[in-house]
């Protein structure tokens, strides 16, 4: 058996993410207007062990993007 949780389904939870429904950018910010937010809700990369050997390259790769 495997068990498959989608992420993008957390998104749109309530317990986890007030007015979950809206385009609120802002709640990603570091001093967030909604309140904290459970820091491993979102993994697009997973966590630990078996994360995703491409991470960096990934996240290098948006940080040239954004600073062009």
């Amino acid at each position: 058996w495997t068990i498959l949780c989608l992420g993008g389904l957390l998104g749109w939870e309530e317990s986890y993410f007030r007015h979950a429904d809206k385009f609120i950018p802002e709640r990603w910010l570091r001093h967030r207007p909604l309140g904290p937010i459970e820091p491993f809700i979102v993994q697009p990369f997973s966590h630990g062990t078996r994360m995703c050997i491409g991470r960096r390259i990934a996240e290098q790769s948006a940080y040239i993007l954004i600073a062009r």
